[in-house]
């Protein structure tokens, strides 16, 4: 059945979505967080158009399953400010177009007469038979097999809603000379405040620091800074600010015991006539927020602008997905382990993951090692296994359209590296899941158990 999501506070625009997710192997059986990606945009602003373009062309984030409801844009309001903070209209929009409804709808491949479980089983990996919903009800492992899909799969749905815009060169320098004349500001503070706050100049920060100098060694000059750092800001390149807003959906056992009794059907249109009706049951939470501007102005000598655009917001975005990451536990991802790594002779030197620079790794991150289980019931949990750690000079640049100025790492045969490699625990297994930073065992449902011996 065909809704329409309404926006509240919103005006929203439909278009097909052209991302694209990188399929799931069939080596790689685990179960993926999913995410419905929506965009704020602001036709009024100056390259509105380029950033529409620069999202529809942006690649889908290849941890995450996609839950494409076809809708892409959401128009901001004009003359708004853009560094405002949108959750509470946000989640407004959330309850009154009942988003909810939309996510379980998708998951249960809803049509004018009814569901099914195709989309559960696929992502899932779980046998057709099992997720009989009308046998799986009358038994208590059918009814925990139920609820394991819902923990695994519809309980880590989540929505993000990027709003993207351009920082003009103006804006920049404001927030520069406003950042400098606030910390009092030598020569040397404002190249600091400049590259700390912004974390967008690259190497202007000795640039800022100088000007300043010359000027008088203080910032008293507020209109004089300002035009001079918007000179130096001319060449700078692209820069945008995303203000990332992360959504879960709350599929807790009420809502899947409602669902189930009342509205599942395979073929009677009044049930789902019921379920749209409903506008109580399914909710969105929110969950929290991430501001990012881009490291730094984006230029390439050999791409166009439009490329440039792209580089832009789709490394922005990278960058406040992983800091959501960090953030909100409950927002982490799994990523296995995608082989045991010899060198030429044989001998053990570690493991390779597909994860690298553009999930945030350095030398310094570190690894929890789970392994799936199943326990009497059929349901789903998480040992940990044993910790890793990335070895230096051995991280993957996965970062998107990584160009020739770039520094790439190689192996130690001299081949540019395609996985990170990883040291720490041994006798470990490919498959394995890797989680950054601390494991939650109460969210895996995992039971105790002692670390393998390292």
């Amino acid at each position: 059945m065909k809704r329409n999501l309404f926006l509240i506070l919103l005006v929203g625009s439909f278009c097909g979505f052209a991302f694209s997710a990188k399929a799931n192997s069939m080596d790689e059986k685990y179960r993926r967080s999913s995410i419905t990606m929506l965009t704020i945009v602001h036709p009024a602003d100056s390259f509105s158009t380029e950033i529409q373009e620069a999202v529809k062309s942006m690649p889908f984030p290849d941890k995450y399953d996609n839950n494409d409801l076809g809708l892409t844009f959401l128009n901001g309001t004009p003359n708004a400010d853009r560094k405002a903070d949108l959750s509470a209209q946000l989640e407004a929009y959330m309850a009154n177009s009942h988003f909810a409804n939309f996510l379980v709808n998708n998951w249960f491949n809803g049509t004018a007469s009814g569901f099914d479980m195709k989309l559960i089983e696929e992502r899932g990996y779980y046998d057709a038979s099992i997720l009989d919903v009308q046998q799986a009800l009358q038994t208590v492992r059918g009814k925990s097999m139920l609820a394991d899909a819902g923990e695994e799969l519809l309980n880590k749905t989540f929505v993000l809603i990027n709003d993207i815009s351009y920082v003009d060169h103006q804006e920049r320098a404001a927030i520069v000379a406003e950042t400098s004349r606030a910390v009092g500001a030598t020569a040397q503070a404002v190249g600091d405040a400049a590259g700390e706050v912004l974390g967008m100049f690259g190497g202007l920060g000795a640039s800022l620091g100088g000007l300043v100098s010359s000027a008088g060694g203080l910032v008293n000059s507020a209109s004089g800074l300002l035009g001079d750092i918007t000179d130096m800001l001319n060449i700078s390149g692209f820069v945008v600010r995303i203000n990332s807003y992360l959504f879960q959906l709350d599929w807790n056992e009420e809502a899947a015991a409602i669902f189930y009794e009342n509205y599942y059907t395979t073929n009677d249109s009044s049930k789902v006539e019921a379920f749209w009706a409903d506008t109580t049951t399914f909710k969105m939470k929110y969950i929290g927020k991430y501001e990012q501007y881009t490291d730094k102005g984006t230029m390439y000598s050999q791409k166009s602008q439009s490329e440039q655009m792209l580089v832009t917001c789709t490394r922005t975005l990278d960058k406040n997905i992983v800091n959501l990451q960090k953030t909100y536990p409950v927002f982490q991802v799994k990523t296995p382990i995608s082989e045991v790594a010899t060198n030429e002779k044989g001998k053990f030197i570690g493991y390779r993951a597909y994860i690298g620079t553009k999930e945030g790794i350095t030398a310094k991150s570190k690894f929890q090692v789970v392994e799936k289980q199943q326990n009497e019931d059929g349901r789903t949990i998480y040992k940990k296994v044993g910790t890793l750690k990335p070895v230096k000079g051995q991280i993957w640049d996965n970062r998107y359209m990584v160009s020739e100025e770039d520094v790439k790492a190689s192996d130690e045969s001299g081949e540019e590296l395609t996985a990170t490699l990883l040291t720490g625990t041994k006798n470990l297994m490919p498959g394995m899941l890797l989680i950054e930073g601390d494991f939650d065992k109460k969210a895996a449902n995992e039971e105790e158990t002692q670390d393998a011996e390292e």
